[in-house]
Protein backbone atom coordinates (compact mmCIF):
# COMPACT_ATOMS: atom_id res chain seq x y z
CA UNK A 1 0.00 0.00 0.00
CA UNK A 2 2.63 2.45 0.88
CA UNK A 3 4.51 1.73 -2.15
CA UNK A 4 1.55 2.31 -4.53
CA UNK A 5 1.03 5.95 -2.35
CA UNK A 6 4.74 6.89 -2.90
CA UNK A 7 4.48 5.78 -6.71
CA UNK A 8 0.96 8.27 -7.15
CA UNK A 9 3.00 11.19 -5.44
CA UNK A 10 5.76 10.58 -8.23
CA UNK A 11 3.48 11.15 -10.90
CA UNK A 12 1.70 13.71 -9.47
CA UNK A 13 5.27 15.53 -10.00
CA UNK A 14 5.77 17.60 -12.53
CA UNK A 15 8.09 17.32 -15.01
CA UNK A 16 9.26 20.70 -16.34
CA UNK A 17 10.99 21.52 -13.04
CA UNK A 18 13.33 18.69 -13.89
CA UNK A 19 13.52 19.56 -17.19
CA UNK A 20 13.98 23.16 -16.62
CA UNK A 21 17.92 22.14 -15.47
CA UNK A 22 18.35 21.53 -19.09
CA UNK A 23 18.19 24.26 -21.82
CA UNK A 24 18.92 24.07 -25.54
CA UNK A 25 22.33 26.71 -27.00
CA UNK A 26 22.27 27.47 -30.43
CA UNK A 27 26.05 28.63 -29.67
CA UNK A 28 26.98 25.46 -28.87
CA UNK A 29 24.32 22.85 -30.17
CA UNK A 30 24.41 21.15 -27.20
CA UNK A 31 21.55 20.34 -24.57
CA UNK A 32 23.23 22.04 -21.51
CA UNK A 33 22.69 22.92 -17.85
CA UNK A 34 23.19 26.28 -16.80
CA UNK A 35 24.86 25.82 -13.54
CA UNK A 36 27.83 24.11 -15.51
CA UNK A 37 27.23 26.38 -18.61
CA UNK A 38 30.20 27.80 -20.20
CA UNK A 39 29.79 31.60 -20.91
CA UNK A 40 27.64 32.85 -24.36
CA UNK A 41 30.77 33.64 -26.45
CA UNK A 42 34.20 31.98 -26.50
CA UNK A 43 35.58 35.34 -25.45
CA UNK A 44 33.76 35.16 -22.55
CA UNK A 45 34.94 31.79 -21.74
CA UNK A 46 38.46 32.89 -22.15
CA UNK A 47 38.06 36.22 -19.59
CA UNK A 48 36.44 33.91 -17.45
CA UNK A 49 38.74 31.23 -17.27
CA UNK A 50 41.84 33.33 -17.31
CA UNK A 51 41.26 35.22 -14.22
CA UNK A 52 40.96 31.90 -11.58
CA UNK A 53 44.74 31.19 -14.08
CA UNK A 54 45.85 34.57 -12.72
CA UNK A 55 44.66 34.59 -9.44
CA UNK A 56 46.83 30.83 -9.35
CA UNK A 57 43.42 29.29 -8.79
CA UNK A 58 44.75 26.29 -10.95
CA UNK A 59 41.95 23.55 -10.09
CA UNK A 60 39.27 26.41 -11.45
CA UNK A 61 41.35 27.39 -14.11
CA UNK A 62 41.90 24.56 -15.17
CA UNK A 63 38.12 23.52 -15.11
CA UNK A 64 36.99 26.61 -17.19
CA UNK A 65 40.02 26.40 -20.04
CA UNK A 66 38.86 22.73 -20.06
CA UNK A 67 35.10 24.01 -21.06
CA UNK A 68 36.41 26.24 -23.24
CA UNK A 69 38.20 23.51 -25.41
CA UNK A 70 35.12 20.80 -24.72
CA UNK A 71 31.97 23.86 -25.92
CA UNK A 72 34.19 26.11 -28.77
CA UNK A 73 36.82 23.66 -30.32
CA UNK A 74 37.58 25.68 -32.84
CA UNK A 75 37.58 29.13 -31.53
CA UNK A 76 41.08 31.22 -31.59
CA UNK A 77 40.68 31.13 -27.96
CA UNK A 78 40.81 27.03 -27.95
CA UNK A 79 44.59 26.57 -28.45
CA UNK A 80 45.72 29.17 -25.80
CA UNK A 81 43.52 27.26 -23.50
CA UNK A 82 45.05 23.82 -24.66
CA UNK A 83 48.75 25.65 -24.19
CA UNK A 84 47.56 27.16 -21.02
CA UNK A 85 46.35 23.64 -19.58
CA UNK A 86 49.64 22.45 -19.89
CA UNK A 87 51.27 25.50 -18.27
CA UNK A 88 48.99 24.84 -15.16
CA UNK A 89 49.86 20.87 -14.90
CA UNK A 90 53.56 21.76 -15.51
CA UNK A 91 53.52 24.53 -12.38
CA UNK A 92 50.99 21.75 -10.09
CA UNK A 93 53.94 19.19 -10.56
CA UNK A 94 51.79 17.00 -12.56
CA UNK A 95 54.63 16.98 -15.71
CA UNK A 96 53.58 13.52 -17.25
CA UNK A 97 49.79 15.19 -17.66
CA UNK A 98 51.34 18.67 -18.60
CA UNK A 99 53.42 16.69 -21.68
CA UNK A 100 50.24 15.03 -23.04
CA UNK A 101 48.48 18.47 -22.79
CA UNK A 102 51.35 20.45 -24.25
CA UNK A 103 51.25 17.69 -27.25
CA UNK A 104 47.76 18.20 -27.71
CA UNK A 105 48.53 21.62 -28.65
CA UNK A 106 50.61 20.31 -31.59
CA UNK A 107 48.35 17.97 -32.97
CA UNK A 108 45.36 19.27 -32.50
CA UNK A 109 46.01 22.86 -33.66
CA UNK A 110 48.98 22.60 -35.81
CA UNK A 111 48.93 26.11 -37.30
CA UNK A 112 49.49 27.40 -34.24
CA UNK A 113 52.70 29.51 -33.56
CA UNK A 114 53.05 28.49 -30.24
CA UNK A 115 54.77 25.10 -31.85
CA UNK A 116 58.25 26.09 -31.66
CA UNK A 117 57.26 26.68 -27.08
CA UNK A 118 55.72 23.72 -27.04
CA UNK A 119 58.92 21.73 -28.08
CA UNK A 120 61.03 23.96 -25.83
CA UNK A 121 58.61 22.85 -22.59
CA UNK A 122 57.90 19.51 -23.69
CA UNK A 123 61.96 19.31 -23.51
CA UNK A 124 62.21 21.25 -20.05
CA UNK A 125 59.61 18.46 -18.79
CA UNK A 126 61.48 15.60 -20.59
CA UNK A 127 64.70 16.13 -18.98
CA UNK A 128 63.29 17.10 -15.32
CA UNK A 129 61.97 13.50 -15.54
CA UNK A 130 65.12 12.23 -16.64
CA UNK A 131 67.36 13.68 -14.15
CA UNK A 132 64.95 13.08 -11.12
CA UNK A 133 63.70 9.60 -11.51
CA UNK A 134 61.30 8.13 -8.33
CA UNK A 135 62.93 7.82 -4.72
CA UNK A 136 61.82 6.01 -1.64
CA UNK A 137 60.02 2.97 -1.47
CA UNK A 138 56.20 4.94 -1.94
CA UNK A 139 57.46 6.21 -4.79
CA UNK A 140 59.00 2.79 -6.36
CA UNK A 141 55.61 0.81 -5.14
CA UNK A 142 53.50 3.46 -7.33
CA UNK A 143 55.61 2.91 -9.91
CA UNK A 144 55.20 -0.78 -10.00
CA UNK A 145 51.21 -0.18 -10.09
CA UNK A 146 51.16 2.12 -13.44
CA UNK A 147 53.70 2.89 -16.51
CA UNK A 148 57.25 3.07 -15.50
CA UNK A 149 58.68 6.79 -14.80
CA UNK A 150 61.52 5.64 -17.39
CA UNK A 151 58.64 4.42 -19.94
CA UNK A 152 56.82 7.89 -19.90
CA UNK A 153 60.10 9.76 -19.85
CA UNK A 154 60.92 8.02 -22.77
CA UNK A 155 57.66 8.78 -24.21
CA UNK A 156 58.35 12.46 -23.61
CA UNK A 157 61.48 12.40 -25.67
CA UNK A 158 59.35 10.83 -28.12
CA UNK A 159 57.16 13.30 -28.54
CA UNK A 160 59.47 15.89 -29.36
CA UNK A 161 61.24 14.01 -32.24
CA UNK A 162 58.02 13.57 -33.44
CA UNK A 163 57.14 17.83 -33.81
CA UNK A 164 61.05 18.23 -34.65
CA UNK A 165 62.37 15.04 -36.44
CA UNK A 166 65.09 17.08 -37.90
CA UNK A 167 66.48 19.92 -35.11
CA UNK A 168 69.89 19.37 -34.47
CA UNK A 169 69.05 17.86 -30.94
CA UNK A 170 67.94 14.81 -32.89
CA UNK A 171 69.90 12.46 -32.13
CA UNK A 172 70.91 13.08 -28.29
CA UNK A 173 67.14 12.71 -27.89
CA UNK A 174 67.08 9.43 -29.73
CA UNK A 175 69.51 8.52 -27.29
CA UNK A 176 68.07 9.38 -24.11
CA UNK A 177 64.82 8.04 -25.51
CA UNK A 178 67.67 3.78 -25.49
CA UNK A 179 68.47 5.21 -22.25
CA UNK A 180 64.88 5.22 -20.56
CA UNK A 181 64.21 1.88 -22.18
CA UNK A 182 67.43 0.77 -20.63
CA UNK A 183 66.61 2.00 -17.47
CA UNK A 184 63.05 0.44 -17.56
CA UNK A 185 64.37 -2.82 -18.00
CA UNK A 186 63.58 -3.26 -21.17
CA UNK A 187 66.46 -3.94 -22.64
CA UNK A 188 65.50 -5.26 -26.02
CA UNK A 189 63.16 -1.92 -26.75
CA UNK A 190 66.24 0.11 -25.38
CA UNK A 191 68.77 -2.04 -28.16
CA UNK A 192 66.23 -1.20 -30.97
CA UNK A 193 66.45 2.54 -29.99
CA UNK A 194 70.15 3.03 -30.26
CA UNK A 195 70.26 0.53 -33.38
CA UNK A 196 67.64 3.13 -34.43
CA UNK A 197 70.44 6.15 -33.74
CA UNK A 198 72.99 4.44 -35.34
CA UNK A 199 71.05 3.91 -38.76
CA UNK A 200 69.25 7.49 -38.89
CA UNK A 201 71.99 9.11 -37.73
CA UNK A 202 75.33 7.46 -39.31
CA UNK A 203 77.49 10.91 -38.60
CA UNK A 204 76.79 11.46 -35.06
CA UNK A 205 78.99 12.17 -32.44
CA UNK A 206 76.77 9.45 -30.72
CA UNK A 207 77.19 6.86 -32.77
CA UNK A 208 80.25 4.48 -30.91
CA UNK A 209 77.78 5.54 -27.52
CA UNK A 210 74.99 4.13 -29.10
CA UNK A 211 77.11 0.93 -30.30
CA UNK A 212 78.39 0.40 -27.16
CA UNK A 213 74.92 0.61 -24.99
CA UNK A 214 73.66 -1.88 -27.87
CA UNK A 215 76.25 -4.52 -26.52
CA UNK A 216 75.04 -3.60 -22.87
CA UNK A 217 71.91 -4.09 -23.31
CA UNK A 218 72.49 -7.43 -24.82
CA UNK A 219 74.48 -8.07 -21.68
CA UNK A 220 71.94 -6.90 -19.39
CA UNK A 221 69.20 -9.12 -21.61
CA UNK A 222 71.69 -12.59 -20.79
CA UNK A 223 72.56 -11.37 -17.41
CA UNK A 224 68.67 -11.55 -17.02
CA UNK A 225 68.16 -15.02 -18.38
CA UNK A 226 71.86 -16.57 -17.42
CA UNK A 227 70.62 -20.21 -19.06
CA UNK A 228 69.91 -18.36 -22.49
CA UNK A 229 73.26 -19.72 -24.35
CA UNK A 230 71.95 -17.79 -27.32
CA UNK A 231 71.10 -14.13 -25.35
CA UNK A 232 74.94 -14.73 -24.31
CA UNK A 233 76.48 -15.03 -27.59
CA UNK A 234 74.65 -12.01 -28.81
CA UNK A 235 76.51 -10.29 -26.17
CA UNK A 236 79.61 -11.71 -27.22
CA UNK A 237 79.47 -10.79 -30.65
CA UNK A 238 77.76 -6.95 -29.78
CA UNK A 239 81.71 -6.27 -27.95
CA UNK A 240 83.44 -8.19 -30.48
CA UNK A 241 81.88 -6.70 -32.71
CA UNK A 242 82.08 -2.66 -31.08
CA UNK A 243 85.73 -3.21 -30.56
CA UNK A 244 86.33 -4.38 -34.22
CA UNK A 245 84.49 -1.11 -35.37
CA UNK A 246 85.44 1.35 -32.76
CA UNK A 247 89.19 0.83 -31.58
CA UNK A 248 89.69 4.27 -30.36
CA UNK A 249 86.41 4.58 -28.41
CA UNK A 250 86.63 5.87 -25.02
CA UNK A 251 84.29 2.93 -24.11
CA UNK A 252 86.62 0.63 -25.43
CA UNK A 253 88.80 -0.69 -22.13
CA UNK A 254 85.00 -1.03 -20.21
CA UNK A 255 83.94 -3.02 -23.15
CA UNK A 256 87.29 -5.73 -22.98
CA UNK A 257 85.81 -5.72 -19.48
CA UNK A 258 82.90 -6.79 -20.42
CA UNK A 259 83.97 -9.42 -23.24
CA UNK A 260 86.21 -10.98 -20.60
CA UNK A 261 84.00 -11.53 -18.23
CA UNK A 262 81.15 -12.72 -21.12
CA UNK A 263 84.08 -15.31 -22.38
CA UNK A 264 85.07 -16.17 -18.67
CA UNK A 265 81.25 -17.67 -18.70
CA UNK A 266 80.94 -19.11 -21.93
CA UNK A 267 84.07 -21.04 -21.30
CA UNK A 268 82.85 -22.11 -17.64
CA UNK A 269 79.95 -23.06 -19.24
CA UNK A 270 81.46 -25.73 -21.58
CA UNK A 271 83.85 -26.63 -19.00
CA UNK A 272 81.02 -28.20 -16.87
CA UNK A 273 79.83 -29.90 -20.07
CA UNK A 274 83.22 -31.33 -20.25
CA UNK A 275 83.41 -32.34 -16.72
CA UNK A 276 80.09 -34.09 -16.55
CA UNK A 277 81.15 -36.32 -19.54
CA UNK A 278 84.59 -36.93 -17.98
CA UNK A 279 82.81 -37.73 -14.58
CA UNK A 280 81.09 -40.46 -17.03
CA UNK A 281 83.53 -41.95 -18.42
CA UNK A 282 83.01 -40.41 -21.54
CA UNK A 283 86.53 -39.19 -22.27
CA UNK A 284 86.01 -38.65 -26.34
CA UNK A 285 83.25 -36.35 -25.90
CA UNK A 286 85.26 -34.70 -22.75
CA UNK A 287 88.34 -34.01 -24.74
CA UNK A 288 86.14 -32.51 -27.51
CA UNK A 289 85.18 -29.67 -25.14
CA UNK A 290 88.34 -29.59 -23.56
CA UNK A 291 90.09 -28.60 -26.99
CA UNK A 292 87.29 -26.27 -28.03
CA UNK A 293 87.56 -24.34 -24.70
CA UNK A 294 91.49 -24.00 -25.78
CA UNK A 295 90.97 -22.99 -29.31
CA UNK A 296 88.18 -20.62 -28.90
CA UNK A 297 89.28 -19.06 -25.22
CA UNK A 298 92.64 -19.74 -24.30
CA UNK A 299 93.11 -16.41 -23.01
CA UNK A 300 90.46 -17.61 -20.09
CA UNK A 301 91.59 -18.96 -16.65
CA UNK A 302 88.88 -22.17 -18.27
CA UNK A 303 90.92 -22.23 -20.96
CA UNK A 304 94.62 -22.56 -19.14
CA UNK A 305 92.22 -25.25 -17.18
CA UNK A 306 91.15 -27.30 -20.38
CA UNK A 307 94.69 -27.13 -21.05
CA UNK A 308 95.77 -29.03 -17.77
CA UNK A 309 93.11 -31.58 -18.33
CA UNK A 310 93.90 -32.66 -22.02
CA UNK A 311 97.64 -33.23 -20.67
CA UNK A 312 96.45 -35.57 -18.48
CA UNK A 313 93.88 -37.64 -20.10
CA UNK A 314 96.40 -37.49 -22.78
CA UNK A 315 99.22 -38.47 -20.14
CA UNK A 316 96.83 -41.84 -18.87
CA UNK A 317 95.70 -42.97 -22.53
CA UNK A 318 92.30 -41.32 -22.83
CA UNK A 319 92.55 -39.91 -25.80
Amino acid sequence: MRLRILFLIFLSLPVFPLLSYWEWTPETGRWINPKYAPKPTSQEQWEYAKQFYENEEYEKALREFRKLIKYYPRSPEAPKAQFLIGEILERMGKLWEAAQAYQKVVENYPSNPQLEEVIQREKRIADTLFENPPQGIWQRTKEKLGESHWKKTAKVYQMILKNAPYSKEADALKFRVGECYFKSGEFEEAFQQFKELVREYPTSSLVDKARFYMALSRLSQSEASPYDEELLERAILSFKSFLDDFPQSSYREEAEKHLSELLEKKAEKLYKIAEFYEKNLSFSSAVLYYQEICEKFPQTSWGRKAEEKLEWLKKFGFY
